[in-house]
């Protein structure tokens, strides 16, 4: 199964240090394959060096995109981290 789902990004510093790395550390048990989608570069969403290479700042939009048996759960999980702005506010 593959979804995909687009996301504003409104905590203060996008996906930085602290953000990226609890998004890396929220998806590290999940079996599926995590991607997030931004200006055109598909990174692994699992991989710290790999989202922070990326600059997204606040405000950006990104796609994530989710292919495996816990696509749904693994969804969910980062719509909770954006909604919760990452913990930063």
């Amino acid at each position: 199964m593959i979804i995909s789902r687009e996301f504003e990004l409104l905590n203060k510093t996008g996906l930085h240090a602290r953000p990226a790395a609890n998004l890396v550390k929220a998806l590290s048990n999940f079996n599926s394959d995590i991607k997030i989608i931004y200006n055109n570069k598909e990174v692994n969403a699992k991989s710290f060096i790999s989202i922070t290479s990326l600059g997204i700042e606040k405000g950006s939009k990104i796609t994530v995109s989710i292919n495996g048996s816990d696509a749904k759960e693994a969804m969910q999980v980062i719509e909770n981290l954006v909604n919760n702005r990452f913990g930063e506010e």
